[in-house]
């Protein structure tokens, strides 16, 4: 047979149990195929050979043969069975252990699938992976023997947690991975990994953990003649075998996007070419590829929804540097701790005010929006030996930040020279964009969103006391005054109202009130940004405006009361963070029972807002929160939506008497 004396292997089980639930897939569950391409070459080039040669990696989707590896898949099915078996009790359990059947057995009644649609991983012009027994710092042991442990030395290499294996293992429905690698010194290592659960076989309880071997355990073939055939490395580097995987009609889409938005740096100086399934993207193909999948250079969105990341803008920022001394620079500096550097600028009005950071690797780690220059995209890049070192230990386990508290010399404590670096690429940016726009602004600004600030109420309510009733428009998060927001901040908006001064009062229906609020023309005067934006000098509360006047309607309450719905004028910032968004109150006078209609902006205008969660003060009525005070000077409000989404939010804001 084609698998030769390969079984799988779960070793006696003893101590704590595992559940079917992995922490991990989370990091990779909205995008999974985004973010096993990322993960994949990431590793690839951490591997290189020939530094003066490019990385190969290549996607390829192959079918394998179940009758060629009874062993490989009749017997992982067995203890899938016998694992939701033991966790029977457990609804998630049953459901996760159903599926990976449901995979193998296949649509037809009594037959069962025949071929397993398999994701090949390989790469070439790279060292492959060593292993010796017991070593765990060896890059096979970290890479499929161990969890949360990380073999990357190579100093300025991408990875240094460990964890974005789960990348793999989360592609296949039953979590199934094989790996075969020869290494520089032609020697072979080659084993299969799954992680069900904790479940018994014969009465003998069995660890979560199996593998695909002909040893026993989890002990690697290193005899290249007990390699199946199909899974023999013939050349230096690794294959990677992703088993099983589910249909999804756009995977390909997908994989390509992530190829160029988060390694456009690295293919475009020659460092790496990647094929997935026969296309081939290299220096020369970049721009029909990048063309072809993005038709412009906008890019929309949050700075965190990389969906919407556009790469088209940033990639022509470094290859059309010298073309136009107008519209592209390029900033070089060695930096102290940081060393070389290099920030390439491109100016254009359509252009959202962003930078992409990256470093030797030349894989992008994330995009941050920086209002020091309006205008343009920024590349900016840290080929320092040092630096690299450094910022490594500043990302999260998703590599997708730089921050300092990443970097701990002991759990309490950050890491001062990690502070340090922090700060010096965040002046040597804000020195070139301000050379760039010859204004002089705060230097208050951060090399990420500081998106801290969002989770401190406090913080905020400090921050308000930057913004007057002036109306222009703040940066609260980087302190700077501003005329455009960040994507996770609606600017200041003051509620305006202009009315033609009478010399008697005048009764109106509701509405015609509603009329006004609108923005709706009548006879008798119109009607600007009521509510909704602008620049006011008016007062607050129940006091009137600049022209003595106000809007009011009349309305009978539930208790038969009558009330009167007056609009008021005050000033307020919208502040995002996740599903929370703080509402920052600048009131001259105090509005001691306040209400406010909430409105989202959308592609088609703004729509009143109907997925309000929690306030932190004052009752919900669909888009409505009423019956709260607003105090004078600054106050603010919590409100937490239930889409976990961003929004754009605009305010009209009432005084109930």
């Amino acid at each position: 047979m084609g698998e030769k004396n390969c079984n799988w292997f779960f070793e006696k089980h003893s101590g704590r149990e595992k559940g079917p639930n992995d922490a991990l897939e989370e990091n990779f569950k909205t995008h999974p195929y985004y973010a096993l391409v990322r993960e994949a070459i990431q590793n690839s080039l951490d591997a290189v050979d020939n530094t003066e040669e490019p990385v190969i990696v290549k996607f390829d989707f192959i079918k394998l043969n179940r009758l060629e590896f009874p062993k490989l898949i009749d017997n992982l099915r067995e203890h899938i069975i016998l694992s939701k078996e033991y966790w029977k009790n457990n609804p998630d359990a049953v459901r996760k252990f159903d599926e990976m059947i449901k995979y193998l057995d296949g649509e037809e009644k009594n037959m069962k699938r025949l071929w397993i649609t398999t994701l090949k991983v390989s790469d070439y012009n790279t060292i492959g992976m060593e292993y010796e027994p017991d070593d765990t710092n060896s890059t096979f042991y970290a890479f499929l023997l161990s969890e949360g442990n990380s073999s990357k030395n190579i100093v300025g290499s991408g990875g240094s947690f460990g964890f974005g294996k789960a990348a793999y293992f989360n592609l296949s429905p039953f979590r199934a991975v094989i790996v075969s690698t020869r290494n520089k010194k032609n020697k072979v290592v080659f084993e299969g990994a799954t992680v069900l659960a904790t479940h018994k076989k014969n009465d003998e309880k069995l660890t979560a953990y199996g593998f695909y071997n002909c040893e026993g355990g989890n002990i690697p073939v290193t005899n290249e003649d007990e390699i199946p055939d199909f899974f023999k490395r013939n050349e230096m580097g690794t294959d990677i075998y992703i088993l099983g995987l589910w249909d999804k009609k756009d995977r390909k889409e997908e994989m390509i996007k992530s190829i160029l938005n988060n390694f456009w740096l690295a293919i475009h100086n020659k460092k790496l070419i990647v094929e997935v399934d026969g296309d081939r993207i290299d220096k020369a193909s970049l721009p029909k590829y990048i063309d072809d999948y993005y038709e412009n250079e906008i890019e929309k969105g949050s700075v965190n929804d990389i969906k919407k990341w556009n790469p088209k803008p940033y990639y022509n920022a470094v290859r059309n540097y010298g073309l136009n001394e107008n519209k592209y620079f390029l900033f070089e500096d060695n930096l102290e701790i940081a060393g070389k550097v290099k920030f390439y600028v491109y100016l254009n009005k359509k252009l959202p005010n962003r930078i992409a950071y990256f470093r030797k690797p030349q894989m992008l780690v994330y995009k941050q929006t920086n209002n020091k220059l309006d205008g343009y995209v920024g590349v900016f890049i840290c080929e320092g030996e040092k630096g690299n070192e450094i910022l490594k230990e500043m990302e999260n386990p998703e590599h997708n930040e730089w921050k300092a508290e990443n970097f701990k010399i002991n759990p309490t404590q950050t890491s001062p020279i990690a502070i340090k670096i922090e700060k010096e690429i965040r002046d040597f940016i804000n020195e070139k964009l301000k050379e760039l726009s010859g204004i002089n602004h705060s230097n208050q600004s951060a090399i990420r969103d500081l998106e801290e600030y969002l989770y401190i109420p406090g913080e905020l309510i400090d921050n308000a006391e930057k913004f007057d009733l002036s109306g222009s428009n703040e940066n609260m998060k980087k302190g700077e005054i501003s005329t455009q927001n960040t994507e996770e901040e609606t600017p200041l908006q003051t509620t305006t109202l202009k009315e033609p001064v009478r010399k008697n009062p005048v009764k109106r229906s509701p509405q015609y009130a509603i009329d006004k609020i609108n923005g709706n023309m009548d006879d008798e005067g119109t009607m600007e940004r009521i509510l909704i934006g602008g620049n006011g000098g008016g007062g607050g509360g129940n006091k009137p405006g600049p022209d003595g006047n106000t809007i009011s309607e009349e309305y009978i309450n539930s208790d038969g009361t009558k009330k009167i719905r007056k609009p008021v004028e005050i000033k307020y910032r919208v502040i995002g963070s996740e599903n929370k968004h703080y509402i920052l109150f600048k009131s001259l006078y105090p509005i001691e029972n306040a209400e406010i209609e909430i409105y989202i902006g959308t592609d088609n205008g703004e729509v009143k807002c109907d997925n309000i969660k929690k306030v932190s003060k004052g009752r919900i009525e669909g888009n409505k929160i009423t019956d709260f005070n607003i105090n004078p000077g600054k106050d603010i409000l919590e409100i937490e939506f239930d889409d976990n989404i961003l929004h754009s939010i605009k305010l009209k804001t009432y005084e109930i008497s």
